[in-house]
Protein backbone atom coordinates (compact mmCIF):
# COMPACT_ATOMS: atom_id res chain seq x y z
CA UNK A 1 0.00 0.00 0.00
CA UNK A 2 1.74 3.31 -1.12
CA UNK A 3 2.71 5.87 2.08
CA UNK A 4 -0.13 8.69 1.98
CA UNK A 5 1.42 12.11 1.72
CA UNK A 6 0.77 14.32 4.69
CA UNK A 7 1.73 17.84 4.48
CA UNK A 8 3.87 19.54 7.71
CA UNK A 9 3.58 22.62 9.04
CA UNK A 10 5.85 24.41 11.59
CA UNK A 11 5.65 26.97 14.30
CA UNK A 12 8.44 29.34 14.99
CA UNK A 13 8.36 29.18 18.93
CA UNK A 14 8.44 26.45 21.13
CA UNK A 15 5.32 26.15 22.00
CA UNK A 16 2.52 27.08 19.22
CA UNK A 17 0.52 30.12 20.04
CA UNK A 18 -2.93 29.95 20.35
CA UNK A 19 -4.82 30.78 17.21
CA UNK A 20 -8.40 31.40 17.84
CA UNK A 21 -9.92 33.94 19.99
CA UNK A 22 -12.72 32.79 21.47
CA UNK A 23 -14.84 36.14 20.73
CA UNK A 24 -18.35 34.94 20.79
CA UNK A 25 -20.38 35.63 24.09
CA UNK A 26 -21.83 32.11 25.15
CA UNK A 27 -25.30 32.68 27.20
CA UNK A 28 -25.23 31.19 30.95
CA UNK A 29 -27.52 32.24 33.42
CA UNK A 30 -26.71 32.23 36.85
CA UNK A 31 -29.81 30.42 38.52
CA UNK A 32 -31.41 30.58 41.42
CA UNK A 33 -29.28 30.17 44.66
CA UNK A 34 -32.29 28.74 46.17
CA UNK A 35 -32.42 24.80 46.36
CA UNK A 36 -34.67 22.71 44.46
CA UNK A 37 -37.38 21.46 46.97
CA UNK A 38 -39.54 23.84 48.72
CA UNK A 39 -39.05 23.46 52.52
CA UNK A 40 -41.21 24.31 55.17
CA UNK A 41 -40.12 21.64 58.47
CA UNK A 42 -38.68 23.42 61.08
CA UNK A 43 -36.77 20.15 61.68
CA UNK A 44 -34.13 20.63 58.76
CA UNK A 45 -32.62 23.53 60.36
CA UNK A 46 -29.61 21.97 59.28
CA UNK A 47 -30.81 22.83 55.08
CA UNK A 48 -31.26 25.95 55.73
CA UNK A 49 -27.56 26.61 56.97
CA UNK A 50 -26.75 24.92 53.77
CA UNK A 51 -29.10 26.90 51.60
CA UNK A 52 -27.38 30.25 53.36
CA UNK A 53 -23.72 29.06 52.78
CA UNK A 54 -24.86 28.06 49.17
CA UNK A 55 -26.32 31.44 48.33
CA UNK A 56 -23.42 33.23 49.48
CA UNK A 57 -21.03 31.00 47.79
CA UNK A 58 -23.03 32.08 44.92
CA UNK A 59 -22.65 35.72 45.64
CA UNK A 60 -19.11 35.14 46.05
CA UNK A 61 -19.21 33.43 42.61
CA UNK A 62 -20.62 36.74 40.95
CA UNK A 63 -17.71 38.83 42.59
CA UNK A 64 -15.30 36.78 40.88
CA UNK A 65 -14.14 35.57 44.85
CA UNK A 66 -13.52 31.71 43.90
CA UNK A 67 -11.57 30.98 46.69
CA UNK A 68 -13.97 32.13 49.00
CA UNK A 69 -16.92 30.19 47.44
CA UNK A 70 -15.08 26.75 47.35
CA UNK A 71 -15.36 25.92 51.36
CA UNK A 72 -18.95 27.38 51.61
CA UNK A 73 -19.53 24.97 48.70
CA UNK A 74 -18.02 21.87 50.57
CA UNK A 75 -19.57 22.94 53.62
CA UNK A 76 -22.65 23.03 52.40
CA UNK A 77 -22.35 19.52 50.16
CA UNK A 78 -21.64 18.18 53.43
CA UNK A 79 -24.28 19.20 55.52
CA UNK A 80 -27.14 18.51 52.52
CA UNK A 81 -25.48 14.91 51.93
CA UNK A 82 -26.41 14.49 55.60
CA UNK A 83 -29.67 15.44 55.84
CA UNK A 84 -31.14 14.85 52.33
CA UNK A 85 -28.61 11.74 51.38
CA UNK A 86 -25.93 11.79 48.47
CA UNK A 87 -28.33 11.59 45.79
CA UNK A 88 -30.66 15.02 46.39
CA UNK A 89 -31.07 17.02 43.75
CA UNK A 90 -30.05 19.39 45.78
CA UNK A 91 -26.76 18.17 46.43
CA UNK A 92 -26.48 17.97 43.33
CA UNK A 93 -27.34 21.96 42.56
CA UNK A 94 -24.64 22.97 45.31
CA UNK A 95 -21.76 20.43 43.11
CA UNK A 96 -22.71 22.03 40.07
CA UNK A 97 -22.00 25.78 41.70
CA UNK A 98 -18.76 24.07 43.07
CA UNK A 99 -17.75 22.91 39.30
CA UNK A 100 -18.34 26.28 38.10
CA UNK A 101 -15.87 27.56 40.16
CA UNK A 102 -13.37 25.38 38.64
CA UNK A 103 -14.29 26.12 34.98
CA UNK A 104 -14.00 29.86 35.57
CA UNK A 105 -10.41 29.17 37.11
CA UNK A 106 -9.82 27.41 34.20
CA UNK A 107 -9.28 23.81 35.92
CA UNK A 108 -11.47 21.73 33.72
CA UNK A 109 -10.47 18.71 34.57
CA UNK A 110 -12.08 19.33 37.98
CA UNK A 111 -14.81 21.01 36.69
CA UNK A 112 -15.54 18.12 34.45
CA UNK A 113 -15.47 16.01 37.48
CA UNK A 114 -18.02 17.49 39.55
CA UNK A 115 -20.44 18.31 36.24
CA UNK A 116 -20.89 14.90 35.47
CA UNK A 117 -21.31 13.73 39.36
CA UNK A 118 -24.16 16.53 38.94
CA UNK A 119 -25.42 15.01 36.19
CA UNK A 120 -25.34 11.59 37.42
CA UNK A 121 -27.58 12.70 40.64
CA UNK A 122 -29.98 14.81 38.26
CA UNK A 123 -30.41 12.15 35.83
CA UNK A 124 -32.36 9.56 38.31
CA UNK A 125 -34.17 12.44 40.49
CA UNK A 126 -37.63 12.28 39.92
CA UNK A 127 -38.70 14.50 37.30
CA UNK A 128 -40.07 18.03 38.08
CA UNK A 129 -40.46 21.55 37.05
CA UNK A 130 -37.65 22.83 38.31
CA UNK A 131 -35.45 19.65 38.82
CA UNK A 132 -35.90 19.58 35.11
CA UNK A 133 -34.36 23.31 34.74
CA UNK A 134 -31.67 22.05 36.58
CA UNK A 135 -31.18 19.23 34.15
CA UNK A 136 -30.76 21.76 31.18
CA UNK A 137 -28.54 23.64 33.09
CA UNK A 138 -26.12 21.11 33.97
CA UNK A 139 -26.23 19.45 30.10
CA UNK A 140 -25.40 22.95 29.12
CA UNK A 141 -22.65 23.49 31.36
CA UNK A 142 -20.81 20.41 30.89
CA UNK A 143 -21.37 21.22 27.25
CA UNK A 144 -19.81 24.30 27.37
CA UNK A 145 -16.84 23.08 28.93
CA UNK A 146 -16.24 20.63 26.43
CA UNK A 147 -16.84 23.83 23.70
CA UNK A 148 -13.92 25.60 25.43
CA UNK A 149 -11.49 23.07 25.20
CA UNK A 150 -12.05 22.01 21.72
CA UNK A 151 -13.49 19.24 22.62
CA UNK A 152 -16.46 19.65 20.00
CA UNK A 153 -18.16 16.28 19.12
CA UNK A 154 -18.30 15.45 23.04
CA UNK A 155 -19.86 18.92 23.49
CA UNK A 156 -22.49 19.04 20.57
CA UNK A 157 -24.68 15.51 22.01
CA UNK A 158 -25.06 17.00 24.96
CA UNK A 159 -26.47 20.76 23.99
CA UNK A 160 -28.58 18.42 21.75
CA UNK A 161 -29.87 16.97 24.67
CA UNK A 162 -30.46 20.42 27.11
CA UNK A 163 -32.66 21.49 23.83
CA UNK A 164 -34.52 18.15 23.73
CA UNK A 165 -35.16 18.13 27.48
CA UNK A 166 -36.18 21.90 27.24
CA UNK A 167 -38.69 21.87 24.60
CA UNK A 168 -40.31 19.03 25.87
CA UNK A 169 -40.79 20.03 29.13
CA UNK A 170 -40.90 24.17 28.63
CA UNK A 171 -42.20 24.08 25.23
CA UNK A 172 -40.71 25.98 21.92
CA UNK A 173 -40.60 29.41 23.07
CA UNK A 174 -39.13 29.31 26.38
CA UNK A 175 -36.58 31.27 27.43
CA UNK A 176 -34.06 28.88 28.56
CA UNK A 177 -33.90 27.58 24.39
CA UNK A 178 -32.34 30.44 23.57
CA UNK A 179 -29.28 30.06 26.09
CA UNK A 180 -28.76 26.31 24.44
CA UNK A 181 -29.68 27.68 20.71
CA UNK A 182 -27.24 30.35 21.07
CA UNK A 183 -24.60 27.83 22.48
CA UNK A 184 -25.02 24.98 19.82
CA UNK A 185 -24.83 27.94 18.03
CA UNK A 186 -21.53 28.76 18.27
CA UNK A 187 -20.17 25.55 18.26
CA UNK A 188 -21.39 25.25 14.64
CA UNK A 189 -19.82 28.15 13.75
CA UNK A 190 -16.16 26.87 15.55
CA UNK A 191 -16.73 24.12 13.15
CA UNK A 192 -17.47 25.93 10.48
CA UNK A 193 -21.21 24.85 10.08
CA UNK A 194 -22.54 28.33 9.81
CA UNK A 195 -26.24 27.75 8.04
CA UNK A 196 -26.87 25.85 11.26
CA UNK A 197 -25.46 27.57 13.33
CA UNK A 198 -27.25 30.76 11.45
CA UNK A 199 -30.60 28.86 11.87
CA UNK A 200 -30.53 28.89 15.44
CA UNK A 201 -29.02 32.25 16.49
CA UNK A 202 -32.42 33.81 14.90
CA UNK A 203 -34.28 31.31 16.34
CA UNK A 204 -32.33 32.31 19.79
CA UNK A 205 -32.71 36.37 18.89
CA UNK A 206 -36.59 35.51 18.28
CA UNK A 207 -37.60 34.07 21.66
CA UNK A 208 -35.12 36.03 23.74
CA UNK A 209 -36.40 39.40 22.02
CA UNK A 210 -40.07 38.30 22.67
CA UNK A 211 -39.14 37.60 26.84
CA UNK A 212 -36.83 40.09 27.37
CA UNK A 213 -37.41 43.05 24.97
CA UNK A 214 -35.28 44.04 22.13
CA UNK A 215 -32.45 46.24 24.65
CA UNK A 216 -31.75 43.62 26.64
CA UNK A 217 -28.24 42.82 27.13
CA UNK A 218 -28.52 38.99 25.83
CA UNK A 219 -30.30 40.06 22.78
CA UNK A 220 -27.29 42.32 22.52
CA UNK A 221 -24.71 38.87 22.65
CA UNK A 222 -26.65 37.48 20.04
CA UNK A 223 -26.30 39.74 17.92
CA UNK A 224 -22.92 40.20 18.65
CA UNK A 225 -22.78 36.46 17.82
CA UNK A 226 -24.96 36.53 14.45
CA UNK A 227 -22.97 39.06 12.86
CA UNK A 228 -19.89 37.34 13.23
CA UNK A 229 -20.72 34.51 12.57
CA UNK A 230 -21.42 36.23 8.77
CA UNK A 231 -18.40 37.89 8.47
CA UNK A 232 -16.25 34.98 9.31
CA UNK A 233 -18.56 33.16 6.92
CA UNK A 234 -18.01 35.91 4.24
CA UNK A 235 -14.44 35.77 5.04
CA UNK A 236 -14.57 31.48 4.78
CA UNK A 237 -15.74 32.00 1.02
CA UNK A 238 -13.50 34.49 0.22
CA UNK A 239 -10.41 32.18 1.22
CA UNK A 240 -11.85 29.21 -0.68
CA UNK A 241 -11.87 31.39 -3.93
CA UNK A 242 -8.52 32.47 -3.45
CA UNK A 243 -7.22 28.89 -2.27
CA UNK A 244 -8.96 27.39 -6.14
CA UNK A 245 -7.48 29.86 -7.52
CA UNK A 246 -4.07 28.99 -6.11
CA UNK A 247 -4.75 25.45 -7.10
CA UNK A 248 -5.55 26.13 -10.85
CA UNK A 249 -2.60 27.77 -11.35
CA UNK A 250 0.04 25.07 -8.94
CA UNK A 251 -2.27 22.09 -10.58
CA UNK A 252 -1.74 23.09 -13.74
CA UNK A 253 0.97 20.88 -15.71
CA UNK A 254 2.51 23.57 -17.41
CA UNK A 255 2.81 25.96 -14.37
CA UNK A 256 5.75 27.66 -14.11
CA UNK A 257 9.08 27.30 -11.89
CA UNK A 258 7.41 24.10 -9.98
CA UNK A 259 9.65 24.32 -6.57
CA UNK A 260 11.70 21.35 -5.41
CA UNK A 261 13.24 20.51 -2.21
CA UNK A 262 16.33 20.14 -2.41
CA UNK A 263 17.66 16.69 -0.60
CA UNK A 264 21.42 18.10 0.44
CA UNK A 265 19.35 19.36 3.50
CA UNK A 266 17.57 16.60 3.91
CA UNK A 267 17.58 13.13 4.55
CA UNK A 268 13.71 12.53 4.58
CA UNK A 269 11.41 12.47 1.44
CA UNK A 270 9.59 15.68 1.20
CA UNK A 271 7.80 16.90 -2.09
CA UNK A 272 6.58 20.50 -2.44
CA UNK A 273 2.71 19.75 -3.68
CA UNK A 274 -0.11 21.93 -4.24
CA UNK A 275 -1.50 23.19 -0.89
CA UNK A 276 -5.17 23.22 0.49
CA UNK A 277 -3.30 26.09 3.34
CA UNK A 278 -1.71 28.08 1.07
CA UNK A 279 -0.08 27.84 -2.98
CA UNK A 280 2.31 25.23 -1.92
CA UNK A 281 3.25 22.81 0.53
CA UNK A 282 5.85 20.41 1.99
CA UNK A 283 4.38 17.11 2.50
CA UNK A 284 6.61 14.01 4.07
CA UNK A 285 6.45 11.37 1.73
CA UNK A 286 7.53 8.78 4.56
CA UNK A 287 7.28 8.09 8.63
CA UNK A 288 9.84 10.90 10.44
CA UNK A 289 10.13 9.68 14.13
CA UNK A 290 9.64 12.84 16.46
CA UNK A 291 12.87 15.00 17.70
CA UNK A 292 14.80 14.72 14.50
CA UNK A 293 16.11 17.39 12.40
CA UNK A 294 13.82 17.35 8.91
CA UNK A 295 15.16 20.22 7.03
CA UNK A 296 17.09 23.18 7.14
CA UNK A 297 15.49 26.63 6.06
CA UNK A 298 18.09 27.93 3.87
CA UNK A 299 18.12 31.57 1.91
CA UNK A 300 20.09 34.57 1.41
CA UNK A 301 20.68 36.38 4.51
CA UNK A 302 19.73 40.08 4.56
CA UNK A 303 19.29 43.34 6.86
CA UNK A 304 16.38 44.99 8.20
CA UNK A 305 16.05 47.32 5.80
CA UNK A 306 16.40 44.80 3.08
CA UNK A 307 14.04 42.35 4.52
CA UNK A 308 11.61 45.53 4.87
CA UNK A 309 11.68 46.36 1.04
CA UNK A 310 11.50 42.84 0.06
CA UNK A 311 8.59 42.01 2.46
CA UNK A 312 6.28 44.32 0.26
CA UNK A 313 5.89 41.69 -2.73
CA UNK A 314 3.29 39.78 -2.97
CA UNK A 315 4.59 36.48 -2.26
CA UNK A 316 7.98 36.66 -0.03
CA UNK A 317 9.68 33.69 2.02
CA UNK A 318 11.44 35.48 4.86
CA UNK A 319 11.92 33.95 7.83
CA UNK A 320 13.58 36.09 11.06
CA UNK A 321 16.73 35.28 12.68
CA UNK A 322 16.87 37.85 15.23
CA UNK A 323 15.91 41.61 15.30
CA UNK A 324 18.39 42.52 12.55
CA UNK A 325 18.21 39.79 9.76
CA UNK A 326 15.87 37.20 8.16
CA UNK A 327 16.32 34.63 5.78
CA UNK A 328 15.28 35.26 2.52
CA UNK A 329 14.29 31.53 1.23
CA UNK A 330 13.37 32.99 -2.66
CA UNK A 331 17.18 32.82 -3.13
CA UNK A 332 19.01 29.69 -2.67
CA UNK A 333 16.59 28.10 -0.71
CA UNK A 334 16.07 24.45 0.29
CA UNK A 335 12.36 24.39 -0.30
CA UNK A 336 11.69 24.40 3.56
CA UNK A 337 9.91 27.91 2.16
CA UNK A 338 7.20 26.11 0.96
CA UNK A 339 6.41 24.88 4.32
CA UNK A 340 3.04 26.57 5.90
CA UNK A 341 2.50 28.06 9.32
CA UNK A 342 0.63 25.68 11.16
CA UNK A 343 -1.86 26.51 14.56
CA UNK A 344 -0.79 22.64 15.33
CA UNK A 345 2.41 22.29 14.27
CA UNK A 346 4.61 19.30 13.45
CA UNK A 347 7.61 21.00 13.10
CA UNK A 348 9.63 23.76 15.16
CA UNK A 349 12.33 25.97 14.60
CA UNK A 350 15.58 25.93 16.04
CA UNK A 351 17.82 28.93 15.20
CA UNK A 352 21.67 27.73 15.51
CA UNK A 353 25.02 29.42 15.01
CA UNK A 354 25.54 30.64 11.44
CA UNK A 355 22.84 31.80 11.64
CA UNK A 356 21.18 28.42 10.78
CA UNK A 357 17.36 27.31 11.02
CA UNK A 358 16.81 23.88 11.29
CA UNK A 359 13.24 22.41 11.44
CA UNK A 360 12.86 19.07 13.56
Amino acid sequence: MPFEYVEIGACRCAFPPPCIRDDDRGLKRVSSPTTLVNRNNRKLDPVALAVQLHDQAVAYCGQGKLARARPLCLRSIKILESALGPKHPDVANVIHTLGTTYQLDDRHSDAEHLYLRALRIVENAARAEEVDSFHVQVLDSLAGLYRVQGRYTDAEPLYRRALALAEGAFGPDDIQLSQILNNLAVLYKYTARFAEASKLYHRALSITTKALGPKHSEVAAIYHNLGGLEAEAAEIKKRAHRIEADLETTDSPVAPDKPEIDPRYTRFRLVVRPSRIHRWGVFAGETIPADVQVIEYTGERVARQEGKRRSARELHYLFMVDKYWKLDGVVGGSGAEYINHSCEPNLFAEIKRGPRILLQ
